[in-house]
């Protein structure tokens, strides 16, 4: 109808008919009522559930609602692509996936019970070792649980960086307390070098102590080299870019290779010379 103002409103009508003693309707009477108001919340509320549909589509994991007994009776893009379709009598969710069924049961048992249930579980093998996260929670209208809606999602790549973070992490902490351990070591040699060098300019003793003198030089300047090696791993002395003998420097790591696997295993080097 057109108010009196000029602007149009929607209205509901009502007609009655006046009849007669005679039968006939001589007249009518019309009730209307401005339903603007009703009208304006029934818009409001299309917006919110196309908003909301367009949300649980776009969800950036699979996403389901079920009825008390399980039965799908929604589901998202990413739920459809990933499982097929659950509802229409489609099979119980996950239960394409055997290793998720038993923690689906479980979780939903749990979650009509009113509780919010997370769970990760395990599927597939080997190389193909996924893991999946998941979340189940209660639906209530009027405080009754009348259905259940689920999330999972494919955690496997986050799981993967947390654990090379974790194992960067290991580095660090064994970088850092080897280097502190080089450290305080490359301390203790520096005194002992500088006595066994100075025992070797007075060339005190005889020709037996020259000789174990020397053999001492040898092992602390083994241990020196050692010890740089040390810090370089723990990034605590500067790395300088240089030509190196490839065969020297592997034959040179033998023995530390050797100390480190034990008397059961022979290392053994063959390395060409001049590889530079």
């Amino acid at each position: 109808l057109r108010h009196r103002d000029g602007h149009e409103i929607p209205v509901s009508q009502g007609v009655i008919a006046h009849r007669a003693a005679d039968g006939t309707v001589p007249t009518l009477s019309t009730i209307s009522r401005d339903i603007s108001s009703a009208k304006r919340v029934e818009r409001a509320l299309r917006e919110s559930e196309a908003r909301l549909q367009a949300a649980f589509a776009s969800f950036p994991a699979e996403l389901l609602v079920t009825d008390r007994e399980g039965q799908v009776v929604l589901q998202n893009q990413r739920c459809l692509a990933l499982w097929g379709d659950l509802t229409h009598g489609g099979p119980e969710p996950w239960a394409v996936a055997p290793d998720l069924l038993a923690a689906w049961r479980e979780s939903r048992d749990r979650a009509l019970t009113g509780e919010v249930v997370a769970t990760e579980v395990e599927v597939g093998h080997h190389a193909q070792r996924r893991v999946i996260a998941g979340v189940i929670a209660p639906i209530r209208v009027a405080g009754e649980i009348v259905g259940l809606i689920a999330s999972s999602n494919d955690i496997t790549e986050r799981r993967g960086l947390e654990e090379r973070l974790r194992q960067a992490q290991k580095m660090e902490a064994m970088g850092n307390l080897t280097g502190g351990v080089a450290h305080d070591f490359n301390n203790l040699l520096t005194p002992i070098l500088g006595s066994l060098d100075m025992l070797q300019r007075k060339g005190l003793g005889n020709e037996r102590e020259q000789r174990l003198i020397a053999g001492a030089v040898q092992s602390a300047d083994r241990a020196k080299t050692l010890v740089q090696r040390l810090l370089a791993f723990a990034r605590r002395q500067p790395l300088q870019m240089t030509s190196v003998d490839l065969s020297t420097l592997v034959e040179g790591m033998a023995d530390l290779v050797s100390s480190t696997t034990g008397p059961q295993i022979e290392v053994v080097v063959e390395a060409s010379e001049g590889l530079l």
